[in-house]
């Protein structure tokens, strides 16, 4: 028997006959008997606006000119989560997962410290949301049933002394071999700077030290021209803007170590808004994180809790065809 539904902004589904088996069919959600999940646009909506108001509660609120290509921005890449999160829902209902005290006293915890309402019940928090209360709730009772099912998939993992061991081991001799890595920047960058104070011309330094782009033919001579520094206002790196600054044309500043790398900066132009730059970059390492053993066993753990998690939910996907975005009630624009 094929049933055809039409499902309204208001409309709440109870239960859903798919082939013979009944299923519950949240607003939002749902299973329909092409084996296809689809998201409702009334749920899409009811989620936006439920983080809107988590953000306004924070103290970040969204800004009413924003508001709508935000609100349909985030409609959008909810999706993919929305139904992640409908099929960890189904699993937990398959093992009989409830909340209990502990998990509900976890997440009011973590939810009145986000809305700066410490002490506030649930219930208090959920007045807060208005026409949202009982979408709030469900979604509060979804996350205390979740910590729930996470410290079971956790109590689940075995992680030996010998792997953490392992681990640390290799990450402090990487941490040492990037050490060295830092220093030697510091020391080439040392060189160049010699140089150029000795007179040697700045274009010759640049070719014989920069490491911008080198692994990519074309922008082997980004030093040539680097980027404009408003003479005034902030300035990301703001050690860069602080020291380009007080140079002349023709200056260059000491070392500076950025995001970017370690850079030496020179001044080619300066005019009423604008200070023009060239730049000679020297690479910097990412550092490898060297915890000690008990702080990096529990971010193991929670590296393996995760993988955990993304391996059952790529199970629970081949179960069912996701549309993404079409074949979903959704419009483009959700909020005119």
């Amino acid at each position: 028997m094929k049933t055809i539904l039409t499902l309204s902004a208001t409309l709440f589904l109870e239960t859903l006959l798919i082939q013979g088996c009944a299923k519950r069919a949240e607003e939002g959600v749902v299973f329909i008997e092409d084996g296809k999940l689809r998201v409702t646009e009334a749920y899409t909506r009811n989620a936006v606006l439920l983080s809107s108001k988590i953000m306004e509660l924070s103290g970040k609120p969204i800004a009413e000119p924003k508001f709508k290509s935000w609100a349909n921005s985030m409609a959008f890449r909810s999706i993919p989560s929305l139904l992640g999160s409908k099929l960890i829902e189904e699993e937990m209902d398959a093992r009989g997962i409830k909340a209990t005290p502990e998990s509900d006293k976890k997440i009011l915890a973590a939810h009145s410290k986000r809305m700066r309402a410490r002490g506030a019940s649930k219930e208090e928090l959920a007045e807060k949301f208005g026409d949202l209360k009982d979408f709030y709730l469900k979604q509060f009772d979804f996350e205390s049933r979740k910590a729930v099912f996470l410290q079971q998939l956790e109590d689940e993992i075995v992680l030996e002394d010998a792997v953490v061991d392992a681990v640390y081991k290799h990450n402090a001799e990487k941490r040492a071999e990037e050490d060295g890595l830092y220093k030697a920047a510091f020391a080439k960058a040392a060189q160049a700077e010699a140089k150029l104070k000795e007179g040697v011309n700045w274009e010759d330094v640049a070719k014989e030290f920069n490491e911008d782009g080198l692994l990519v033919e074309e922008y082997k001579d980004n030093w040539k021209e680097w980027e404009s520094i408003p003479k005034t206002g902030p300035y990301i790196p703001e050690n860069v803007g602080v020291a380009v600054r007080q140079l002349k044309e023709g200056e260059w500043t000491e070392p500076l170590e950025t995001d970017d790398g370690l850079l030496i900066v020179k001044v080619l132009k300066i005019d009423d808004l604008n200070i023009d730059c060239a730049r000679i970059n020297f690479r910097l390492p990412f550092f490898t994180e060297t915890p000690e053993k008990a702080d990096l066993r529990v971010k193991l753990k929670e590296e393996m809790l995760q993988g955990k998690l993304e391996d059952l939910i790529r199970e629970l996907h081949e179960k069912h065809t996701f549309t993404y975005p079409m074949g979903t009630n959704i419009t483009y624009e959700i909020f005119k």
